[in-house]
């Protein structure tokens, strides 16, 4: 089943009696439950009988708590608290119970949630909540990992160094129907195995889980895929961070050839580039000296570090990309991806670590 939205742009029956509304600020969690009508599609009856359990452990939870059920709407929930810590720890403790239950069912049978919590102003209609403080919340629970908490930056404001979890920033998050770019940082389930890089995409796709960020290993990289491609670096980008490298391995490489005697300068000084570059691509900073100040790190295609025989075959292809004319590294402006030939060749991508940092809501390096 869908995740549902309780806010006014949802309702089925229409906007709610203006002369009776009042505002106030609140906070607001959102819980659905994943995969639903493939789990009522194999075993309706069983189904019915673990969410009928789960509910009433959330429903002390919530009592627990001291939070109010707004709506139970077939597997979604949207509930009511007065306290962002409270509600935080609700939907914290809710993930940690339901998980322990799940481990006492079969793969088929586990029902796992994901909570979306926001502090937002809302408009009250009798018992109803209406507006985008309610639609927030529904739209991180729509993005949260699969038995994960996310929380918006509001919400994390509040909650910071009061509660035992940690948390990791994941970026601002562009959400379905929402202007701004919401803040987001998803709850550390398990401390132990914790990645300090873990970010999530900038994607309202409820399937996609943690990108380790930090590192560049972007796992899948089409969610940024983006209309305009910022994500990629651009051909001047990539020219300049050509032309520092060659430059500084031309002076090196001829002064080093004439000390110890070389008389042909050409063949060696391209073996040594070759060689660097393969090097500066596989280590730690995935990057060349220029493209690391020009702000770009190599990848592979499913945005993990390049291995070393990737890397010395994207940088071997580049003769191909220079005859005729520089053709193959002018691809690098027109393709999708922005890759020249020597990227295609070795299934490589250029990231531009500015616009990463920027979705990230990280500092920028050198660009905007």
């Amino acid at each position: 089943m869908p995740s549902l939205d309780f806010g006014a742009d949802e309702m089925s029956d229409g906007t709610p009696d203006t002369q009776e509304l009042r505002r106030k600020l609140t906070t607001l969690l959102h819980a659905d439950v994943c995969g639903y009508s493939r789990l009522m599609g194999q075993n309706e009856l069983g189904t019915l009988k673990i969410l009928k359990e789960y509910k009433a452990v959330v429903g002390e939870l919530l009592k627990r708590h001291h939070g109010r059920a707004i709506n139970w709407t077939g597997d979604g929930l949207l509930a009511e608290f007065d306290s962002v810590v409270e509600a935080v720890a609700c939907g914290a403790e809710m993930q940690e119970e339901l998980c322990r239950r799940n481990e006492q069912l079969s793969k088929d049978d586990r029902m796992d949630f994901r909570v979306g919590i926001n502090l937002g102003d809302v408009m009250v209609d009798g018992a109803e909540l209406f507006g985008e403080g309610v639609n927030i919340a529904a739209r991180l629970q729509s993005i949260a990992p699969v038995g994960g908490l996310l929380i918006s930056g509001t919400a994390f404001d509040q909650v910071e160094g009061k509660l035992g979890y940690q948390f990791d920033f994941v970026g601002r998050q562009k959400v379905k129907n929402i202007a701004s770019e919401v803040p987001a940082y998803a709850l550390v389930v398990n401390p132990e195995a914790r990645d300090p890089g873990l970010r999530i995409t900038n994607c309202a796709d409820p399937g996609i889980a943690y990108r380790n960020l930090a590192s560049v290993e972007l796992g899948n990289l089409a969610p940024f895929e983006d209309t305009k491609n910022q994500i990629y670096a651009g051909f001047w980008r990539r020219a300049v961070a050509f032309f520092l490298d060659w430059s500084l391995i031309l002076v090196s490489a001829t002064m080093l050839l004439d000390l110890i005697g070389f008389s042909s300068v050409l063949g060696p000084t391209l073996i040594f580039y070759v060689l660097y570059m393969t090097a500066m691509e596989t280590s730690p900073l995935q990057a060349s000296l220029g493209k690391k100040i020009m702000g770009i790190k190599v990848v592979d295609e499913n945005g993990a570090a390049m291995s070393p025989l990737g890397a010395l075959m994207r940088n071997g292809a580049k003769v191909l990309s220079v005859l005729p004319l520089f053709i193959g590294f002018f691809m690098a402006g027109f393709t999708d991806k922005r890759q020249a030939l020597h990227d295609k060749i070795a299934h490589s991508l250029l990231i531009n670590e500015d616009t990463l940092a920027l979705k990230q809501g990280r500092p920028q390096k050198l660009w905007t």
